[in-house]
């Protein structure tokens, strides 16, 4: 047998390893599209990284989630969703990989064999993450443990979690953005427009992987935590994390000493917006680095904003909340040993 022909043979069982592989991995259709997921313990399955959005490069960066679709002939084809998809742009961290193409949901299930012969679909949580709305991502959690007590108490569960943008990418302000608002650009509170374009999908997309569209719990920490609350206006004006009109003085404060790290966008302070789309993501991800972006103990600085009408938080949430109630319950919860996670960002930084 000559190298040549080893060579070919070699490759040979290498895809016939695959094939054998992909065929006794969980599979999920949307549309034209066959996800592949993983198998992660006996009654769990996993089927991670799968966007939800367009990826908000170039023009779409600060601008809303563009809904990523399925069910277009363009989007045929196998998707490999066994692994975790990149964390959004942040002050480097250890986290596996960042990139701007970050959002992207990752869905727990009951294995096939776990509710083989039910016609019932099962509830679903969604998971956001904390970090004061500047550091943070899904893959730190994993659904796994979670999914299966679900299965072993015999009320089987599917658990997703998403990523959101971050700090100046997720939450930009000042008064170049503020005046491209009140202009029509819907380019505020960001972060917060990721998570419900991720709600939006789950609900349209969930029922693929059997989970009940009207029987979905959001649950998170932290900034995860207040992102729900916002989202139904029930967060009390006093305590808690503020809400800030996008043109402060602290807003421009922490927005101006962002831009001017960037030396293309230091004579640009009126436009600032346009000169970021104009940056490449390796020019975004050093821009963080160099403004110190990390968490703050002590302050907030890339909160979500007042965005005032036809914006999504146009005044304060406690102004907004009906006297009856938004909601039907709200379950509250502590993490144990939750402050350890704080300990390790003062150490790293």
């Amino acid at each position: 047998m000559t190298l040549n022909h080893f060579k070919i043979l070699f490759r040979i069982i290498i895809v016939s390893l695959y094939a054998i592989t992909v065929e006794c991995a969980p599979t999920v259709v949307i549309g034209n599209t066959t996800f592949i997921g993983s198998q992660k313990t006996q009654d769990v399955e996993f089927f991670g990284g799968i966007p939800f959005a367009e990826a908000p490069v170039g023009n779409l960066r600060l601008m809303p989630p563009v809904p990523r679709l399925f069910n277009s002939s363009t989007r045929a084809g196998i998707f490999n969703a066994t692994n975790f998809g990149p964390s959004c742009i942040q002050t480097s961290l250890p986290v596996d990989e960042i990139s701007e193409d970050c959002l992207r949901v990752n869905i727990f299930k009951p294995s096939n064999s776990v509710v083989k012969g039910s016609t019932s679909l099962l509830p679903v949580m969604i998971w956001f993450y904390g970090g004061g709305f500047i550091v943070g991502t899904s893959s730190r959690y994993d659904g796994t443990p979670l999914v299966a007590r679900s299965v072993a108490r015999g009320t089987p569960t599917i658990v997703v979690s998403v990523n959101y943008r971050l700090g100046p990418l997720g939450f930009p302000r000042g008064d170049d953005v503020a005046q491209k608002f009140e202009e029509g650009s819907s380019l505020l509170n960001l972060g917060l427009q990721d998570t419900i374009a991720a709600i939006e999908w789950v609900k349209q997309n969930i029922e693929a992987f059997g989970g009940d569209p009207d029987k979905i719990t959001g649950f998170g920490e932290s900034a995860g935590a207040f992102a729900l609350e916002a989202m139904v206006s029930i967060m009390e004006s006093t305590g808690g994390i503020p809400v800030l009109s996008p043109s402060s003085p602290q807003a421009n404060e922490v927005w101006n000493n962002f831009t001017s790290v960037i030396p293309s966008c230091q004579n640009k302070l009126e436009n600032t917006v346009d000169c970021l789309r104009s940056l490449t993501t390796p020019e975004i991800i050093q821009a963080f680095n160099n403004a110190g972006l990390f968490f703050n103990a002590s302050g907030m600085d890339w909160i979500p904003v007042i965005d005032g009408p036809g914006g999504l938080l146009p005044n304060l949430p406690s102004t907004l909340r009906p006297k009856e109630g938004v909601v039907d319950a709200v379950l509250i919860g502590e993490n144990l040993d939750e402050g350890t996670c704080d300990l390790t960002i003062q150490y790293l930084s």
